[in-house]
């Protein structure tokens, strides 16, 4: 497997596939900062920063993902997943990304 690049939505007009293995996804944690980057958080500090700034809080399934050019790359989307989000279509096929994204 190639390095992983970062935590990150696909960019518009990127294909992407999703591993379909359920061991390339997992529940976790996350937090942003003012630049955007994201932050995964131990289980353990959850309860705290909750009492502190539950805003900046997310919980979101992360999912391995690849690009045509071979980045791969973590994708995080916000729980709850509903079985018809976009993020499971490229678990089959090839997805592109809209521009207008």
């Amino acid at each position: 497997m190639s390095e992983i690049s970062g935590v990150r939505v696909p960019r518009a007009g990127e294909w992407v596939r999703v591993n379909p293995d359920p061991a390339f996804r997992d529940e976790v944690t996350l937090t942003r900062d003012e630049q955007g980057q994201y932050y995964m958080i131990v289980p353990e500090l959850v309860p705290d920063l909750m009492k502190l700034a539950p805003e900046r809080i997310q919980r979101a399934m992360i999912f391995t993902a690849q690009n045509r050019e071979g980045e791969t790359f973590f994708w995080p989307v916000t729980l709850p997943v509903p079985e018809a989000h976009l993020a499971y279509r490229p678990m089959e096929e090839w997805v592109h990304f809209p521009l207008m994204q």
